[in-house]
């Protein structure tokens, strides 16, 4: 039974046996289509002997009118020579089919001198192309080839999309997992630092800190008035006036590196200065708060102030260290880099994600073509 029966009746194949039933198929029908371009290839060289035949007569062809001018004479020979040429190009290259374009002013030429040799070698020349054409046609897929291609297109298509959507469900799961992961550090790293054991050690450092700029508030209230005083002095006594300058800048800092207190004696002094006009105001109302001030300001006083600064000072220095250095810090911190670098690797699997999700695999079982063979598949 040749292949050309099996499009009159339909043909039931089971599944399983399409795959080996269309190969055997395209196999006879490929067998046949060789035989058929055997005998085509047959005809071209036939064509081509008889296009060379043509050519030789119409090379051998003379004028039957030798009154025909010189000038004509050359003109013609000019176009067979190219009608010639193109014609034993074209067979070198096995192609014929764009004559028309190349030789259109030649043959209508030589149609007016050997009409009968031209048109013998253009009719073999329409049977060389056909014969060619035949066999390309014959050369392409037949039926069942195209069947077979597609099927197995369809076959890796389906594989491919399995593997893509298991890339999707794999990729989706490592997603949700990092997402649930970040999301856990980062609400720890949060909470760690809400505990009460490190939200005490903060409230009691901002306390002390607190209490620390409150007196050196103090001590810079207790200096304020004698501002004048201390820069007088300071000019006027050259070896105190770096003491001076300190105290000016910050009473308090000056204050806890004066140990000796020697401010004390440096105020003695400047009011004995005062009292001697060595040291002067604008008016008795400023001369007087600045002796009232220095009056108030004694070694006793600044001895116990100094301690109570000192003590402070430690204990809030000590309490912000403490805080700062808090165990919550560090657990957070660390927590924190987790969810760093968990949120680096969920930006490079959803990426990696979308990148799958953009795949787009087209798989279409062959169903017209299998009806057009009249096979229906079972």
């Amino acid at each position: 039974m040749g292949w050309r029966d099996w499009f009159r009746r339909e043909t039931e194949i089971p599944a399983a046996e399409l795959e080996v039933w269309l190969k055997e198929k395209a196999t006879e029908r490929r067998e046949e289509q060789q035989e058929e371009a055997k005998a085509f290839a047959n005809k071209q060289e036939e064509s081509r002997k008889s296009i060379l035949t043509g050519l030789e007569a119409l090379e051998a062809a003379e004028l039957g009118n030798e009154k025909i001018p010189v000038k004509h004479k050359h003109f013609m020979e000019g176009n067979r020579a190219t009608f010639m040429k193109v014609i034993n190009q074209g067979l070198e290259n096995n192609r014929l089919d764009d004559l028309g374009t190349k030789l259109q002013r030649s043959m209508t030429i030589l149609n007016e001198f050997f009409q009968n040799e031209v048109m013998a070698i253009l009719e073999s020349v329409r049977n060389y192309e056909n014969a060619r054409k035949e066999q390309l046609e014959l050369e392409a897929e037949n039926e069942f080839e195209v069947v077979l291609n597609r099927l197995s297109a369809y076959q890796r298509g389906k594989k491919e999309k399995s593997h893509v959507e298991n890339q999707q469900a794999v990729l989706t799961k490592e997603v949700e997992s990092l997402q649930q992961q970040y999301a856990d550090r980062d609400e720890r790293a949060s909470n760690r630092l809400l505990q009460p054991d490190f939200l005490g050690a903060q409230e009691n450092a901002d306390k002390l800190e607190t209490a620390s700029k409150r007196m050196r508030g103090e001590i810079a209230d207790l200096f304020s008035p004698l501002r004048d005083v201390l820069k007088k002095y300071g000019h006027a006594r050259f070896h105190h006036k770096q003491l001076m300058d300190q105290y000016l800048d910050d009473a308090s800092v000056a204050l806890s590196t004066d140990i000796d207190l020697e401010v004390v004696d440096a105020l003695a002094y400047a009011k004995s200065m005062i009292a001697k006009e060595e040291i002067t105001f604008k008016d008795d109302g400023k001369k007087q708060r600045a002796l009232d001030a220095i009056d108030f300001i004694s070694k006793e006083e600044l001895t116990v102030m100094l301690r109570e600064y000192a003590l402070l000072s430690k204990q809030a220095k000590d309490a912000d260290r403490s805080s700062k250095e808090h165990d919550a810090i560090k657990i957070s911190k660390k927590l924190s880099e987790e969810a760093k670098q968990l949120q680096a690797k969920l930006s490079d699997k959803e990426k990696a994600l979308r990148r799958v999700e953009d795949i787009n695999v087209e798989i279409e079982y062959p169903h017209e073509l299998l009806e057009k063979l009249k096979v229906k598949v079972v």
